[in-house]
Parts: C-alpha cells; sequence; structure tokens
C-alpha cells in the first residue's frame, strides 16, 4: 500500500478551505480538491506562475482567479514567501448547504478561467472570510452555529466576489 499524501483527507469534502504558505503546499495544491470542485484562489503576498489546460498567468498580489469543476490546473515557480488563499466547493454543498443563488454566481465559474485585479483593502476583506471559513470548515467542537456561519460566510463571499466581477464589467448586475 502507498503511503497517503498529506492533502488526501480533504479530496472528498464539499467545501475546502485552506492557505498556502510555502513552496511544497503550492506544488501540491491541487490535490486538495477533486474534479467537482468550484476554486477561487486569491494571492495576498508572492507571486506564482498559475498553469490551466496549457495556458500559463502570472499571479501577483491582488489577483483573483474562478477556475471551473474540470479544469487541469497546476502552480508553479512561486517566490520564496508566499500566502494564497484557495477555497473550493462542490455544487452538492451549493445546493445542500447554502441553498438557492442567483444563476450569476455560477456562471463566473462556468466559462473558462476568470482573473481580476483587486484592491488591497479588497483583499483583506476576502482573505478574512476566507478565514472565518476555514474556522468553521474544521472546527475544534461542533455546534449548530457552524452550519449557520457556514452558509452564510459562503453567502457573503458569493456576493462579494459578484460585485467585485461587476464592477470589472465581467458580469451584469444581479437583480
Amino acid at each position: 500500500m502507498k503511503p497517503q499524501k498529506p492533502f488526501d483527507k480533504h479530496a472528498n469534502h464539499e467545501l475546502v478551505v485552506f492557505f498556502l504558505k510555502n513552496r511544497q503546499q503550492s506544488w501540491m495544491a491541487h490535490s486538495f480538491f477533486g474534479p467537482f470542485h468550484f476554486i477561487l484562489l486569491l494571492v495576498k503576498k508572492g507571486r506564482v506562475r498559475f498553469q490551466v489546460n496549457g495556458n500559463r498567468i502570472d499571479l501577483y498580489p491582488g489577483t483573483l482567479v474562478l477556475i471551473s469543476k474540470g479544469k487541469q490546473w497546476s502552480i508553479r515557480n512561486p517566490s520564496s514567501s508566499i500566502h494564497i488563499g484557495a477555497l473550493g466547493f462542490t455544487m452538492q454543498y451549493i445546493e445542500h448547504g447554502v441553498g438557492q443563488l442567483p444563476r450569476s454566481f455560477i456562471r463566473l465559474w462556468d466559462q473558462n478561467v476568470q482573473t481580476v485585479e483587486l484592491e488591497q483593502k479588497e483583499v483583506s476583506w476576502l482573505f478574512l472570510l476566507l478565514e472565518l471559513l476555514r474556522t468553521k470548515v474544521n472546527p475544534q467542537t461542533t455546534s449548530l452555529a457552524h452550519g449557520y456561519i457556514l452558509r452564510h460566510g459562503l453567502y457573503m463571499l458569493l456576493w462579494e466576489l459578484s460585485d467585485l466581477f461587476r464592477k470589472d464589467g465581467k458580469v451584469p448586475p444581479i437583480t
């Protein structure tokens, strides 16, 4: 039997949140997610080369990337000091954990890779949301409140993303 990878335990979760802080984590980042995850990567510090379906994109601080499910991607050539937030979720998690969302939220991920450049205050706000979600995905103790916080925290994140992409002209306004 081959040894288990340290990130395999996360591969089947419907909602995954983690932070990449070194080269080894960035090289193994794709193993956190299964093929049915919609993925968000947000660069707070450092730079990396992102490759998806053979296309290369250099990511710098303030870059937000959305990757639709089923895309083959990897992170290469990270700088020595990085801090990247990563979130992945399945459609089943949205349908059962969050509830019905406006279709424009998911359309962000249904297209090819989407990127947007953010200001520092937007990056800081999104990182706070990611940190909140991470603490509730893997809590030390369970509570009924964790489910509510996860649902509403992810909902806030999706609304914020929709607004950021709308400002960038990539999606129409939500009514």
